[in-house]
C-alpha cells in the first residue's frame, strides 16, 4: 500500500495572492503571540523603587583663631509704666475758683469798686427779715456775733447793711457837700460802686462803744474780729495802707461776706484785698 505525503501548498496553484495572503496571516500571528508575551513579563517584573540618597552628617569645622562666637544680647523686660490716677479737680478742703462768679452782682464774690460797678447798677439783693443784710450775709453774721459774745468781746452791733442806689446816691452827696470830691472819693462810692448796695457789706461795732464805728478799730473786738472773721465767711474789705488798690481808707468796721471758702484762702495765703487776690486791676479812682 502505497503511504501518502502531505501535499505542500503550491504557490503556482493558486495563484500569488493566496501564497502572500499566507505569509500575512502568519506574521499576523506571530505579531500577536509577540505582544502577549511582552506584556506578561513586563507585568511580572516590579519596578524597583528608588532609594533617597542619605544626607551626609557634616563634619564639624572649628572656628579659626581668634574667632569668639558671639554671646546674644537678653531682651530686656519692659515693666509697664502704671496710668496715673489723676485727683479730682477739687477734693476735699480744696478751694475752687470757678463756684462762683465775680462779676454777678447776686454772687456772693461779686467784686464791685470805682471800676467796676454792678450789673445792673440799680440791684435789690433779698433781704434777711431781722438785719438789713442779704439772706446768706446775714445767716453769717448771727454765727460771727455769737462768736464775739462767747469770746467775751461784747455784742457786735450792725450799724450799716445794705443801702439801695437812691440811699447811696444821698451818701454820697452829703460826703461831697461836707469834704468836697477827692476826701468824698476816699469814704463814700458813687451809687452802683457801693458794696452796701450788695447786701454783704456790713459795718460793725460793738454795743459798749454804742454801735459807733469810729471807735471800733481801736477795741479788743476790733483785733479778735480781723483774726478770726474768715472762719465765718467775712474779710476786712479796706485794710490798712491799700487805698491805693482799694480806692478806700483803712476801715476796720467794714466787713465784707465772701464765703467761708474765699475768706479762708484769702487768710491761708495772706492776700488782703479782692482785687489782688483776682488779679484785678488797681482802682483807686473813678473812670471820670
Amino acid at each position: 500500500m502505497s503511504q501518502h505525503k502531505p501535499i505542500k501548498p503550491d504557490p503556482s496553484d493558486d495563484g500569488p495572492n493566496d501564497y502572500l495572503k499566507w505569509i500575512i496571516a502568519t506574521l499576523v500571528v506571530l505579531a500577536v503571540l509577540g505582544t502577549l508575551f511582552t506584556s506578561t513579563a513586563f507585568a511580572q517584573t516590579p519596578t524597583p523603587t528608588p532609594t533617597a540618597a542619605a544626607t551626609p552628617t557634616p563634619t564639624a569645622i572649628g572656628d579659626p583663631p581668634g574667632f569668639t562666637t558671639p554671646t546674644s544680647t537678653p531682651v530686656p523686660t519692659l515693666t509697664p509704666t502704671p496710668t496715673p490716677t489723676l485727683p479730682p479737680l477739687c477734693g476735699a478742703g480744696c478751694f475752687n475758683p470757678t463756684l462762683h462768679s465775680i462779676d454777678a452782682a447776686a454772687s456772693q464774690w461779686v467784686v464791685v469798686n470805682k471800676l467796676r460797678p454792678l450789673n445792673p447798677i440799680t440791684y435789690k439783693p433779698k433781704l434777711d427779715r431781722t438785719f438789713n443784710l442779704a439772706v446768706p450775709a446775714a445767716d453769717a453774721f448771727r454765727k460771727l456775733r455769737a462768736a464775739v459774745t462767747a469770746a467775751k468781746m461784747g455784742t457786735l452791733c450792725l450799724n450799716s447793711g445794705y443801702r439801695s442806689y437812691k440811699t447811696q446816691a444821698s451818701t454820697y452827696a452829703n460826703a461831697l457837700k461836707l469834704y468836697g470830691k477827692k476826701t468824698a472819693d476816699a469814704l463814700a462810692a458813687l451809687p452802683g460802686h457801693s458794696e452796701h448796695q450788695t447786701g454783704l457789706a456790713a459795718d460793725v461795732s460793738t454795743t459798749a462803744l454804742g454801735c459807733r464805728i469810729g471807735s471800733f478799730g481801736s477795741s479788743k473786738a476790733s483785733a479778735w474780729v480781723e483774726k478770726n472773721a474768715h472762719t465765718y465767711g467775712f474779710i476786712v474789705r479796706y485794710p490798712k495802707n491799700l487805698q491805693s488798690i482799694t480806692g478806700y481808707q483803712y476801715e476796720p468796721w467794714h466787713l465784707r461776706f465772701v464765703g467761708v471758702e474765699l475768706a479762708t484762702q484769702m487768710n491761708k495765703t495772706k492776700v488782703l484785698t479782692l482785687e489782688q487776690f483776682w488779679q484785678l486791676p488797681a482802682a483807686p479812682n473813678y473812670k471820670n
